[in-house]
């Protein structure tokens, strides 16, 4: 009996043997995904008044945007004039020299959430939209509450304007590019 236990072990050993074996025939694959909510916000916080420096409006840190995007292709953030770059004396629509105060704006530079730095556009006067930043996501991070300052300076000299109120309201746009 023992001759034959061992057969029967051994050939019970092939047995377990030859069904465990696995052969892949073929594969399996799961699909996975995340959404991440589009983000596009700017704010604008800032002084009414202009200071004066030397006879001419100078206006350091005069506003200051807070602005978050992630669209893959980045954003734009564009500024107009409602007097077309000039403050105006009590909103005149007059174009005459001693109505008017020529005026142009520019922002700082600021780092994105990929520490990668979105540079302005130069001082412009806003006689028409014009753009601020174009940040291209595509190259660098999303920008989640960046907030740089924009200045307004001039070098018109006040002392030929006439006494009054000058006032101009800038709208800013931020659009996904």
């Amino acid at each position: 009996m023992s001759n034959l236990t061992v057969r029967l072990s051994i050939l019970s050993l092939i047995f377990i043997i030859k069904s465990t074996t696995i052969q892949a025939t073929g594969y399996d694959q799961e699909t996975f995904s995340a959404n991440i909510a589009s983000i596009s916000s700017l704010s604008v916080t800032g002084s009414t008044n202009i200071p004066k420096h030397n006879g001419v409006l100078s206006g350091q840190n005069q506003f200051q945007l807070t602005l978050s995007n992630n669209n893959p292709d980045g954003y734009t953030v564009t500024a107009s004039s409602a007097h077309n770059g000039y403050l105006s004396l009590n909103n005149s629509t007059q174009s005459v020299s001693s109505t008017q105060i020529s005026y142009k704006i520019y922002c700082d530079y600021f780092s994105d959430s990929g520490n990668s730095t979105v540079y302005p556009y130069g001082a412009q006067q806003l006689t028409s939209t014009k753009t601020l930043y174009n940040h291209q996501y595509y190259l660098m991070g999303p920008t989640i509450n960046a907030k740089p300052y924009c200045h307004i300076t001039s070098d018109d000299p006040l002392s030929l304007k006439k006494a009054g109120e000058y006032n101009d309201t800038i709208t800013f746009t931020l659009n996904d590019n």
